[in-house]
């Protein structure tokens, strides 16, 4: 009789899968607000039971725990929220009876404090935001979903002077659902529905230094609403969704991922996320991508790393993780390169301007003059070296 000998090779979950399933969000929840700072990642608000909340959960992911935070101010309504981060600050659009007003909140001190109304404050159902920020600035970006409305508008925040400016709209129909993410220093909006028809995959740039929007290349995937977007390095990556006269039909709920490269202006599809939903969350935390929840109760969550995936691991795009980029402060790093020797900074020159020990994963730069740098990694058998830009305030 023949033997049959049967060798299994078994690999660790991080080496053969780039999504994993992380702790449950503490409940069911939709239409929530959602960022990063200090790394750690905040979620909140939204609704619960179709009912409203106000609460603000932080989730810890070297320990992969929720606790409750620092509670939204109780006036506000805090469903369908926008926010963007500028240093170690989030800011939350939220709103109030029929105007919307901006909040600033510290993880460090635990307060909310009211800051300055956009020029374009009132609230009404025909409107869709988008926020995201880009250096020292925060911008907001506004669709009226309406024929006959004013349109699309985009404004800039000034956390020094408390103070918005007026930019120049995108010239794209208006939009319903959108997503939007910032990417090496423009913002990338799109997605969503137009209103003359169920079918969109049109994206925008919008480049801050000459205040100017342009197309990029379509978004390939199906035609979605309530999808979620996340920045790692040098890619943005947009999922999720549902798609359209799908409200009710769990079948419709999209997971499919794509990660967009603006070096080749480019999509590229990913694996799915191992759930789907629409009205998720999302934020990035040292170079990984995390997403969760959405309607018809979904309290899953979810980790995604661009580098640990064995179909990936030997691509040299993927073996040094950057972000963020452009950089104002604190720049942070993800590799999988072994038995590092020497981290450093260097100018255009190749003079070492800042160095940093083989443990360590991030570097302070904010002393630092704006221009062009390069991080570079040594080990005892190789060295990868990866372009940044250090940015001052010099956009006006």
């Amino acid at each position: 009789m023949k033997r049959i000998i049967l060798i299994l090779l078994i690999l660790p979950l991080s080496l053969c899968a780039q999504w994993s399933k992380k702790a449950n969000f503490p409940d069911y929840r939709h239409s929530t607000v959602s960022f990063s700072v200090n790394n750690y990642g905040y979620v909140g608000g939204g609704m619960v039971s179709e009912e409203d909340s106000k609460d603000l959960w932080k989730y810890d992911p070297a320990e992969d725990t929720w606790e409750l935070s620092d509670s939204f101010p109780a006036e506000y309504r805090w469903v369908d929220a926008v926010s963007f981060v500028i240093g170690e600050k989030a800011y939350v659009y939220g709103e109030h009876g029929v105007s919307t007003n901006l909040w600033e909140y510290s993880p460090k001190t635990g307060n909310w404090v009211q800051r300055a109304n956009s020029p374009q404050h009132n609230s009404s159902a025909g409107f869709s935001r988008i926020g995201f920020s880009i250096g020292d600035y925060g911008y907001l970006y506004v669709s009226n979903e309406y024929p006959g409305g004013p349109g699309s508008f985009l404004f800039r925040y000034d956390p020094e002077t408390d103070t918005w400016t007026e930019r120049a709209g995108c010239p794209v129909e208006r939009l319903i659902s959108m997503v939007g993410f910032s990417l090496k220093g423009k913002g990338y909006v799109g997605s969503g529905l137009k209103k003359s028809s169920d079918v969109n995959h049109e994206f925008w740039k919008y480049d801050p230094e000459h205040d100017q929007w342009s197309p990029i290349s379509d978004f390939p995937g199906e035609t979605r609403t309530g999808a979620v977007a996340f920045t790692i390095g040098d890619y943005g990556y947009v999922g999720l969704g549902q798609k359209p006269q799908a409200i009710t039909d769990e079948s419709g709920r999209l997971s499919d991922f794509w990660r967009y490269d603006s070096e080749t202006d480019s999509w590229t599809q990913i694996d799915s996320c191992g759930y789907g939903a629409a009205g998720a969350f999302s934020f990035t935390i040292n170079g990984k991508g995390y997403v969760g929840g959405g309607g018809r109760q979904k309290e899953e969550f979810w980790e995604y790393t661009p580098i640990l995936s064995s179909g990936n691991i030997n691509n040299k795009h993927k073996e040094l993780v950057v972000y963020p980029n452009p950089v104002t402060g604190t720049i942070h790093w993800n590799t999988n390169i072994e038995n590092i020797s020497g981290i450093f900074i260097t100018d255009i020159n190749g003079r070492v301007v800042r160095s940093s020990g083989s443990k360590q994963n991030e570097m302070n730069v904010s002393g630092l003059p704006h221009g062009i740098y390069f991080l570079r990694i040594e080990s005892d058998k190789s060295q990868m070296m990866q372009k940044i830009i250090i940015q001052n305030r010099q956009i006006k």
